[in-house]
């Protein structure tokens, strides 16, 4: 949830986006501009997402092993870092959206294997 409203503050905010045309320096379109905001909020949401499916469907079949860890680890870091790297620094949405896949990755760490 603090991922879609985050989203939704960077692309209705018309002070971000003229931030934004001016640090690409292009002639950039509100609608492209919402577009690279929405591809954004996919890829912040889609990970978790899937974690959370592939568990749910696999858990009792398959319990949990090294590669299962290593790979969600992985994808989990990866969007963590991206997360970090939007330096949406005056949004509150923007530290529970980080504290939250922390905590996740946290979780998936301890998870023992069996």
């Amino acid at each position: 949830m603090s991922e879609s409203l985050q989203v939704l503050m960077a692309v209705k905010d018309l002070n971000y986006f003229e931030l934004y045309k001016e640090t690409l320096g292009n002639n950039i379109t509100y609608d492209e501009f919402v577009t690279i905001g929405l591809l954004g909020y996919l890829q912040g949401v889609l990970i978790p997402i899937i974690l959370s499916i592939y568990t749910f469907f696999t858990y009792k079949k398959i319990k949990v092993n090294w590669l299962y860890k290593a790979v969600w680890v992985l994808l989990l870091l990866s969007s963590l870092i991206m997360k970090i790297m939007g330096f949406f620094i005056g949004s509150i949405f923007f530290y529970i959206s980080i504290i939250s896949t922390f905590l996740l990755l946290i979780y998936i760490l301890l998870i023992k294997l069996k």
